[in-house]
This record gives structure tokens, sequence and C-alpha cells, in this order.
């Protein structure tokens, strides 16, 4: 009789053991989250770079400045882009400093194409390479990126000249050998009836003289 007693207490603790992780997996689960606490964060607006940093040295910020302003002046309006070229133009007369030098190196090669002067965005980037001791590394290879680039265009522009002048040259030499050939055909148009006329006169001399005759 003891024996039964036990038996079924095992089959029960064993098949509780056995359902209890299905029990656990179909109990629905509590998908409210609890809420967070609420918190006030105060948003300030963006601050623009500044030159002045502690923990960025004068050349990195510099590069980093540049590279800020690369982007900025591709979503000017062109009437804005003009307004912007005529005062870093200011600036750079007052004070012939790296950063103006090099704002109006972008401003002439690498915004609006209206804007464009890639001779002399080369000429003021050079300015700025002939002292390359006081320019940093990672700065001296975006400056040399960019030479490369204004290189690059002036060639192409150098050659499309060439071949312009070369085109506009043989136009011109088309059209005096076409004049040329208009004039001489105008000369060969007045001998030959220069050579009628002659021709009638010596038929209308010639017409008297068969009538004398018997």
């Amino acid at each position: 009789m003891w024996i039964l007693l036990v038996r079924p207490t095992h089959f029960w603790l064993r098949l509780g053991v056995c359902t209890l992780p299905l029990v656990a997996c179909s109990a629905p689960a509590n998908t409210t989250p609890a809420p967070f606490p609420t918190t006030t964060t105060a948003v300030f607006p963006p601050q623009p770079p500044t030159l002045l940093n502690s923990s960025v040295s004068p050349k990195e910020e510099l590069l980093n400045f540049l590279l800020n302003y690369s982007q900025q002046i591709q979503s000017l309006p062109l009437s804005v882009l003009g307004q912007e070229l005529q005062v870093v133009l200011q600036h750079f007369k007052a004070e012939d400093v790296p950063k103006h030098r090099l704002k109006l190196v972008l401003l002439h090669g690498f915004a609006h194409i209206s804007q464009r002067n890639d001779k002399l965005a080369l000429e003021l980037l050079d300015g700025v390479l002939q002292k390359t001791e006081a320019i940093d590394v990672n700065l001296l290879a975006y400056l040399r990126f960019l030479q490369r680039i204004l290189l690059e265009r002036v060639e192409a522009e150098r050659r499309s000249q060439l071949l312009y002048n070369a085109c506009e040259q043989r136009l011109k030499q088309e059209r005096k050998e076409r004049v040329d050939l208009l004039e001489q055909r105008s000369k060969l148009q007045q001998k030959l009836e220069a050579l009628k006329n002659i021709e009638r006169s010596l038929n209308d001399r010639s017409k008297p003289a068969a009538l004398d005759k018997p």
C-alpha cells in the first residue's frame, strides 16, 4: 500500500516537471514595456567649427574647416555664392592668410561652374604649397589632391583651346579658299563674257562684207 501511494506521487511530480516548460511557453507574454522615466534634455543648435580648439591643432582644424566649407558652398544658390566670393575676396585683400586663400581656391575651382576659374585657383593654391613646412601632413595631402584636379582641368582646357584654335584656323583657311575660288570664278566669268563680246563684234563686222559680194 505504501508503494501505491509513492508511485502516483512521483508520477504527478514528473508530469509537472515535464509540462512546466510548455505552460511557460504557452503563457501570454506581457508585451507592454515598462514606461521609461521621462527626462528633459536641452537641445542646443549645432555650433560652427572654430579654429581655436585645445584638443585639435590649428592645422588639423583648418583641414576640417575646409572640408566643411567645400560641402557648404555646393548647396549655395548662385546669387549667394557670388556674394560669398566678394566677401572672401575682401578678406583676402585685407589679410593674405592660408584660410582666405584656400577659401578662394574652393570658390574659384570647386563651386558653381559659372564661377570657375581653374587657372586662378591653381595660382592661389601654389602660393600656399610653396610653404609646405608650415602645412600638416593630412592638410598637405588634401591640397595636393586639389592641385592634381586643377592641373588636370587646366591641361584639358589647354588641349581643348589648342583644338579649338586649330579648328578655327582651318575654318578660316577654308573660308579664304572658298572666297578665292569665288573670285577666280568671277574673273573667269568676266573673261568669258569678254570673249563672247569679242566674238559678237567680229560676227557683226563680217556680215556687211558678206552682203557686198556679187
